[in-house]
C-alpha cells in the first residue's frame, strides 16, 4: 500500500503552510496515546493513508474481523494552531476546541445511526483520545471507520463517460436511497456534488462521504458536511434554492436540486463548476424539453423514451413552485425505477426480435 506522494503533499503544504506539509512527512502512526487507546482490538498499519485540513487518515485492521478499516482523527497540533492564529475575538481555546471536537462526534454519531446502510460510510468506533498540553488536558477526537477503495464520482464521470444506462440507474438511486435515510434523520446533505461521492470499487455502489486528496485510488475521508435541520444556522448551498417556509423542507429541497444538477451531469458525462449550477438550474427551468433533449442524446446516446423521463425527473428536482416540485426522495427513487423498467422492457424487446 502506497502513503500520500510527495506532489500531493506539495499541494497540501501550499493550502496550509510548509509547517503543515513537514509535518506530514513522517507520519506512519498516530501518537502513543492514540495507539494506546485503541490497543487489543486494532492494529496500525503503519500507513498514514491521507489527510484533511484539521485531519489524519491512517491505515488499520481489525483484531477480530476481516477487512480494512480507517483512523480518522482530528489533528490536535494543526487544529489548536488554528484556533490561535484566528482568534481574533478572543475566545477561551479549551471551549473552542472543545466545540469543533463536539462537532466531530457529532457527525461521527450520526453516521452511525444510519449503520449497514449500503450507500453511506460505515462506522465502527468512535471516541475521545485524553492527553495534556501545556498543564491543560484536551480531548482529541477520532472515529474507526471501513476503508473503502475506489475513485469519486467526479474521476469517473471524467475517465468513463458516458456511462453504461444501468450503470447511471444504480448510481443515481444508491444517491437518492442515502439522502433518503439522512432525511428520515431529520438532516439535509447539501453537497450532493460529484467530487463528494464515492464510487466504491468492487460493487459500484455509490457511498456518500465527503473526500479530500486521493492517493493511489484511496480517497480521504472528510465529513459531509451535514447540518441538523432544526438548527437556526442552517446554510444553503445555492441561493437559487426553492424557498419554502418550513427550514426541514427547504433542506430537501436543497438536495433535490443539487440531485438534479448531479443527474444531468451524469448523463452529459460532465462536470460543472458552482457558477456553471446556477446557470443549469435556470437553463433546465427555461428552456424547452425539445432543445435540452437534443443535447442529451448527443452526449449520452440514452434511447430516447428514457432520456425523456430523465429530463423530467430532472425538472422535477428543480422546480421553483412547491407543487410541481417532488415532495420526498421516496418520489424519485419510484420515478427512477419506472424508467429503469422501461429500459430494460425495451431491451428485452429487442432480444426477442434478434432471437
Amino acid at each position: 500500500m502506497n502513503s500520500l506522494k510527495k506532489e500531493e503533499l506539495d499541494v497540501t503544504a501550499k493550502r496550509h503552510g510548509e509547517e503543515f506539509n513537514s509535518k506530514y512527512k513522517n507520519y506512519g502512526y498516530p501518537s502513543l496515546e492514540v495507539q494506546n487507546q485503541l490497543a487489543g482490538r486494532y492494529t496500525f498499519e503503519g500507513e498514514l493513508i491521507g489527510h484533511g485540513q484539521f485531519s489524519r487518515l491512517y491505515a488499520m485492521s481489525h483484531v477480530h474481523r476481516e477487512g480494512e478499516y480507517a483512523l480518522k482523527i482530528m489533528d490536535f497540533e494543526f487544529t489548536l494552531q488554528h484556533i490561535k492564529k484566528n482568534n481574533r475575538e478572543h475566545k477561551d481555546i479549551k471551549k473552542e476546541f472543545e466545540k469543533r471536537s463536539k462537532r466531530f462526534i457529532e457527525k461521527a454519531n450520526f453516521f452511525y445511526a444510519l449503520q449497514h446502510h449500503p450507500n453511506i460510510v460505515d462506522i465502527d468506533n468512535a471516541g475521545f483520545v485524553p492527553i495534556e498540553h501545556e498543564d491543560v488536558e484536551y480531548k482529541i477526537p477520532y472515529v474507526v471507520l471501513k476503508r473503502i477503495r475506489g475513485v469519486t464520482l467526479e474521476e469517473l464521470i471524467e475517465k468513463d463517460s458516458p456511462l453504461a444506462l444501468e450503470r447511471i440507474f444504480n448510481i443515481a438511486i444508491g444517491i437518492v436511497s442515502a439522502l433518503q435515510a439522512i432525511h428520515k434523520k431529520d438532516y439535509t446533505y447539501w453537497e450532493v456534488i460529484p467530487r463528494k461521492i464515492f464510487i466504491e470499487e468492487k460493487t459500484g455502489d455509490a457511498i456518500l462521504l465527503s473526500a479530500g486528496l486521493p492517493s493511489d485510488k484511496d480517497i480521504v475521508l472528510e465529513w459531509v458536511s451535514i447540518t441538523k435541520v432544526s438548527d437556526t444556522r442552517l446554510v444553503y448551498v445555492r441561493d437559487n434554492v426553492p424557498q419554502d417556509s418550513n427550514r426541514k423542507k427547504r433542506g430537501i429541497a436543497s438536495d433535490m436540486s443539487l440531485f438534479g444538477i448531479l443527474l444531468y451531469q451524469i448523463i452529459m458525462g460532465e462536470v460543472y463548476d458552482k457558477e456553471d449550477d446556477i446557470n443549469l438550474f435556470e437553463i433546465l427551468n427555461k428552456e424547452t424539453d425539445e432543445k435540452i433533449l437534443s443535447q442529451m442524446k448527443d452526449k449520452s446516446g440514452i434511447p430516447g423514451n428514457v432520456l425523456k423521463d430523465l429530463l423530467k425527473i430532472t425538472r422535477k428536482t428543480m422546480a421553483k413552485g412547491r407543487r410541481k416540485r417532488y415532495r420526498s426522495m421516496e418520489n424519485i427513487i419510484k420515478d427512477l425505477e419506472k424508467a429503469r423498467k422501461i429500459f430494460f422492457a425495451g431491451k428485452a424487446l429487442e432480444w426477442k426480435h434478434e432471437g
